[in-house]
């Protein structure tokens, strides 16, 4: 991949939720988008990849910092993942813990074989039965060999975000990133 094209790439990126467009925004971090991407299926006997994705709710918007990694007793195939949700949730409980209760699990991703990945019928009813169990909306991802889909689920409705025009990115980053002050370094 061309460097500028890697760059642009791995830019925070700030979605719009399709169920609120005027209030809510999605920020997910540079770190998350490289780390999905390293398991895009370049290779045409790579197998399909995926995990959960772990963040923050802050009022209406949805901030991702970390997505697991494939788990070693998942069920990977060049066009299936079926995640084991035990290493997924032993990795959710200790960032839950770390980050003082504050983490929450905000949805899933894995990859496609496809070049510009959309979501298959499989991909939606699964979607459909977690956002069912879910008061919040919840965040799917797929990522393809060049491009990704990303979209929001509310109740059974699962729909596309866009990008934020550029106008509103560096407001939507300072209103979504609010880290808690460090105290660890603080003499008592």
């Amino acid at each position: 991949m061309p460097a500028a094209l890697m760059n642009a790439w791995l830019a925070d990126m700030i979605l719009i939720n399709p169920f609120d467009p005027a209030n809510s925004r999605l920020l997910i971090e540079d770190i998350v988008l490289s780390n999905v991407g390293a398991f895009r299926q370049v290779d045409p006997n790579a197998a399909e990849a995926g995990g959960i994705l772990l963040g923050f709710r802050r009022a209406s918007h949805l901030h991702v910092t970390i997505a697991t990694p494939p788990g070693p007793r998942d069920l990977r195939t060049k066009f299936s993942f079926s995640r084991d949700d035990e290493s997924h949730q032993r990795i959710a409980l200790s960032e839950w813990l770390r980050s003082e209760e504050t983490m929450d699990y905000i949805g899933e991703w894995h990859t496609h074989p496809e070049s510009h990945p959309q979501p298959s019928s499989l991909d939606v009813r699964e979607w459909q039965q977690i956002c069912r169990r879910r008061a919040e909306p919840m965040i799917f991802m797929i990522q393809g060999i060049l491009g990704s889909w990303i979209g929001f689920g509310v109740g059974r409705a699962i729909k596309a975000a866009t990008r934020a025009p550029a106008t509103q990115r560096t407001v939507a980053h300072s209103n979504l990133i609010r880290p808690k002050p460090d105290t660890s370094s603080v003499a008592e």
